[in-house]
């Protein structure tokens, strides 16, 4: 699998000269090398610096490695808000930005959604080893970084401007598919198979195990009724090709 790391360096004039970086320079600028400003695309850069306060936070004894300007509750709150939007914001903006940033791990798990859903291998190499419908895993673990959950999670369209935040450690994200129980009404309704497959089949997008509701599947006939962040597994499927909601 590919992945690719891609900068959004757009929205670095603006978050260079905004009232929030004046004011992260104005603590921690003496502790850059020569003096430089900080800014989105300085040496080291914002998002650099926020990941080694993050990670400094996580060891037993902060103050030992950081001064404590570095950990000013304000400051680490303006620093999350511009880098994430400066790391991330490009998902929202270009479908090509999403697809080469996310699209291979999100056409992973339509195709092994649909697979699971039509007793297909969930990939090719479960169709090279034989394996049949009793040796499908029913759960599916996939390590990645911070930076997968934000970048997949602006995408999806469930991080935006201007609730930016970034991912903390531990996050995780859930991608669970469920089956509707036909009713007596349901069982006289005639589908193709292939169809009827798919439409008695929900996805959940969670994050940290709170449900997100992806934006297309907010629309009517989209998810199950009385709850948006149930998609119906075809309106899923668009969603995770990502193709509904951003502007390119």
């Amino acid at each position: 699998m590919h992945w690719f790391c891609i900068d959004n360096l757009l929205t670095a004039p603006q978050g260079n000269d905004s009232a929030d970086m004046a004011y992260i320079n104005h603590l921690l600028g003496k502790w850059m090398p020569n003096r430089q400003r900080v800014a989105v695309d300085s040496s080291p850069k914002l998002a650099g610096i926020f990941d080694t306060v993050n990670s400094t936070l996580a060891t037993p004894n902060p103050g030992k490695y950081l001064p404590p300007e570095f950990f000013d509750e304000k400051a680490r709150h303006y620093m999350e808000r511009i880098a994430t939007e400066e790391e991330y914001s490009g998902f929202a903006e270009s479908k090509e930005f999403r697809t080469l940033g996310i699209g291979e791990p999100l056409g992973e798990a339509v195709k092994r959604m649909v697979g699971k859903v039509r007793h297909n291998s969930p990939s090719p190499l479960g169709a090279e080893r034989g394996e049949g419908v009793a040796d499908k895993p029913i759960l599916a673990l996939f390590a990645c970084h911070d930076s997968t959950i934000a970048g997949m999670m602006t995408a999806l369209g469930t991080m935006k401007a201007p609730n930016w935040f970034w991912p903390p450690y531990t996050s995780f994200l859930a991608v669970e598919m469920f089956r509707r129980r036909a009713s007596p009404v349901d069982g006289h309704l005639q589908h193709p198979p292939d169809e009827q497959q798919l439409s008695d089949r929900f996805v959940r997008l969670s994050f940290m195990g709170r449900p997100l509701a992806l934006p297309a599947c907010r629309d009517r006939g989209n998810h199950l009724p009385g709850d948006e962040s149930f998609c119906t597994l075809v309106s899923g499927i668009s969603e995770f090709a990502l193709a509904p909601h951003g502007k390119a």
